[in-house]
């Protein structure tokens, strides 16, 4: 019997589209933590001056977050030096303060006539003591508001006692509120200098400030529009950085707030941080409490990064 012959038809190759489908990540920023009085600790001991300066002319930073996440704040000022029984520096500041940033800058100028030695944990410790709640601190630290203590300073903390020893007391009588001490210092292990600063470590600052779950930053910085911008940011629980999930390729990123396409740029933008694979948001342009942030781009790393955007060929 002859068995017919099979024929196989090849078809050959064929061309077809391939389309990269945009990842995007959706972030919702933080609501902060209201109401909050912040309490600055400046150093005004004779070394102090720059430093002082440097961080006035940046304090507008400070108080735009404030506004931008319209908190229910305090702010006071006190200094390292005891002998005034950790007394305020000036009036108790709010949003409702009149031409606040100015007023802010002006009671950050401490002056440097203070004690050489520095007692940062037992001067916060008498600044938030029961007589001076009641008497020449009235009205600025609140039963139901979080503490947020902010030192600037280039020595380390002088006070007698264990850190955590002064630090237990404020929590005790902060019962429920949270509080956090957070450092603008001598970074660790050898301290830091510039051009315009010189500061020891500080150790006992950094056990203060990763016992309260602060934050920590150099008082070495050329610049200090980001680090007050940080410490506001971490005072109100929002976030000026949001990490990506997979790596971007740069150009295809895009970045919205709330349905508006925020721009690439240093200032009042964003700009992409290789370091931790994050948007990086400034100014006017950081997103305010409860917005949406949608973050779309072509994932670099991904299977179907060698695909052709609008076609490609496959046999």
């Amino acid at each position: 019997m002859r068995v017919a012959p099979v024929i196989f038809l090849l078809s050959g190759c064929q061309d077809y589209d391939v389309h990269r489908m945009k990842d995007f990540d959706s972030f919702i920023q933080g609501e902060p933590a209201s109401p909050m009085d912040v309490l600055w600790l400046i150093d005004n001991s004779a070394t102090m001056s720059e430093e002082q300066e440097l961080v006035a002319l940046e304090m507008t930073e400070f108080v735009d977050i404030l506004v931008q996440a319209q908190v229910d704040v305090h702010i006071g000022i006190i200094t390292t030096d005891v002998s005034n029984g950790g007394a305020l520096v000036g009036d108790i500041l709010t949003l409702d303060t009149p031409d606040l940033g100015e007023t802010l800058i002006e009671q950050a100028q401490v002056g440097i006539s203070g004690d050489r030695y520095e007692k940062h944990l037992e001067s916060l410790t008498m600044s938030c003591s029961s007589e001076m709640r009641s008497g020449a601190n009235a009205g600025m630290f609140r039963p139901e508001a979080s503490l947020q203590v902010i030192v600037l300073t280039d020595e380390d903390d002088q006070s007698e006692g264990a850190p955590e020893a002064y630090l237990d007391t404020m929590l005790d009588w902060k019962e429920d509120q949270p509080m956090q001490v957070s450092a603008i210092a001598g970074s660790m292990p050898d301290g830091c200098h510039s051009l315009l600063a010189e500061a020891e470590a500080a150790p006992r600052l950094l056990d203060a400030v990763n016992y309260t779950g602060g934050q920590f930053e150099s008082i070495c910085e050329d610049d200090f529009g980001p680090v007050l911008s940080s410490m506001a940011l971490g005072a109100t629980g929002m976030t000026n950085r949001f990490e990506l999930t997979d790596f971007p390729a740069l150009e295809s990123l895009v970045v919205w707030v709330d349905e508006v396409r925020i721009h690439e740029r240093p200032h009042d933008g964003w700009q992409y941080s290789p370091g931790d694979n994050s948007i990086v948001f400034d100014g006017m342009s950081i997103p305010r409490p409860s917005q949406q942030v949608k973050i779309e781009y072509y994932d670099l790393l991904g299977a179907d990064a060698a695909m052709v955007e609008d076609s490609g060929t496959t046999q």
